[in-house]
């Protein structure tokens, strides 16, 4: 198991998948390393239990994501890809936004890791 923190801002809103038998979060984070020879975004799509967090998680969201990451690679059409996906045990809002009164600005949601 490789744990992976993640800083960045998602990609599109934030949508509930039945993964199994159970309900999930997925949404995609976009961490943006900067080099000098330009920008290097890196994607990771991000996979978490439950939806209470769902109606904060929109588009261009800040969002810091500590969870097991997970690499998957495949190649298609003479093309090779690689997925990074990380399974949140926390994920914190990094921004406030005047929608957001039921959550504190700097809050934390501890989620149950998966057995």
């Amino acid at each position: 198991m490789k744990l992976s923190s993640i800083v960045g801002n998602l990609a599109a809103d934030a949508i509930t998948r039945v993964i199994g038998d159970k309900e999930r979060t997925v949404f995609t984070v976009i961490e943006d390393n900067a080099t000098k020879e330009g920008k290097n975004p890196m994607r990771y799509s991000v996979v978490m239990s439950g939806s209470h967090l769902k109606p904060y998680l929109t588009k261009g969201r800040k969002v810091f994501v500590f969870g097991d990451e997970k690499i998957a690679t495949a190649e298609k059409d003479g093309k090779f890809y690689i997925n990074f996906s990380v399974y949140a045990s926390e994920v914190i809002l990094l921004d406030w936004r005047e929608s957001d009164e039921e959550v504190e600005p700097s809050a934390s949601v501890q989620i149950e890791p998966e057995g």
